[in-house]
């Protein structure tokens, strides 16, 4: 089973950092797979897409391995 999640980071990590946003999302186990980074202009946070195995990881680990990577999530909203 695949769940997903959307992740808000400040649009500064996204258009700065993107690639290296990409690279420690994948480096979570149990993160199958990166969606397009969106970028809203008129916001201050762009929103990525993640899919993960629930038996292997959850929003809060990945928030807090992309805390380690020097990344902030402003919000994680996990699709029912």
């Amino acid at each position: 089973m695949i769940d997903n999640v959307e992740l808000h980071v400040p649009l500064a990590d996204a258009t700065e950092k993107g690639s290296q946003l990409r690279e420690a999302l994948l480096q979570v186990p149990g993160v199958h797979s990166v969606g397009t980074i969106r970028l809203d202009p008129v916001s201050i946070l762009a929103d990525v897409a993640v899919e993960y195995d629930p038996a292997m990881t959850n929003p809060i680990v990945i928030h807090d391995q992309l805390a380690q990577s020097g990344f902030s999530v402003m919000l994680a909203a996990q699709d029912q």
